[in-house]
């Protein structure tokens, strides 16, 4: 599958800093250290846990229930809706995460901390009838975090961003995550168990 990658390629910059381009990988380690040429591999000490950014496919809908007097807030019946369907097996809308069915199988075969399942009722938006009408969308599943950054196979950074472990990553990334990003967690910045139920 073909994902988006930033990278410091100055044959391509347009904008200081950044060039957008395609890989098709779904090796992570390769993807990075190819865009980062600049940097050995060899040189660097395997991270155990990385930030994930998984792409973001739609948002909360009408019926959630949520506790929004505290930051993040706090689900605590899912609806979500989708406007797209690039195939990744993890997808994000703030402050929840959702997996494929098939992802949630390969993770309960792995064993795993920090998170748990939950029913999510799914809808779909105008636009994904419009311009997706022949993409199928696989059976989802909330995936509630609940665990430590750093720490559980799941959790929370301090600013917000899910941290997994390299282990689990491996999991989810051989079933397909071609839009997410990855960097290596930096543990200094901070952590943050959330203690949700």
């Amino acid at each position: 599958m073909l994902g988006a990658m930033l990278a410091r390629d100055p044959v391509r910059v347009k904008y200081a800093g950044a060039a957008v381009g395609w890989e098709e990988s779904k090796n992570y380690r390769k993807t990075f250290f190819g865009r980062n040429a600049n940097l050995n591999a060899g040189d660097y000490v395997v991270h155990q846990y990385f930030y994930v950014e998984p792409i973001v496919v739609g948002e909360l809908d009408e019926g959630t229930v949520m506790d929004v007097s505290v930051h993040p807030p706090i689900v605590n019946k899912l609806v979500f809706q989708v406007d797209g369907w690039p195939g990744d097996v993890l997808v994000a809308s703030f402050p929840c995460f959702l997996i494929t069915e098939e992802a949630k199988f390969a993770l309960q075969q792995a064993g795993f901390s920090g998170a748990t399942f939950a029913d999510v009722k799914i809808t779909i938006s105008d636009n994904f009838r419009d311009v997706y009408s022949d993409v199928k969308i696989p059976l989802l599943v909330w995936l509630k975090i609940e665990g430590e950054a750093g720490h559980s196979d799941f959790g929370i950074a301090s600013d917000l961003r899910l941290v997994m472990s390299e282990r689990i990553l491996d999991v989810l990334d051989a079933l397909g995550l071609p839009m997410a990003s990855f960097k290596p967690f930096d543990d200094r910045s901070g952590h943050t168990d959330l203690g949700r139920e």
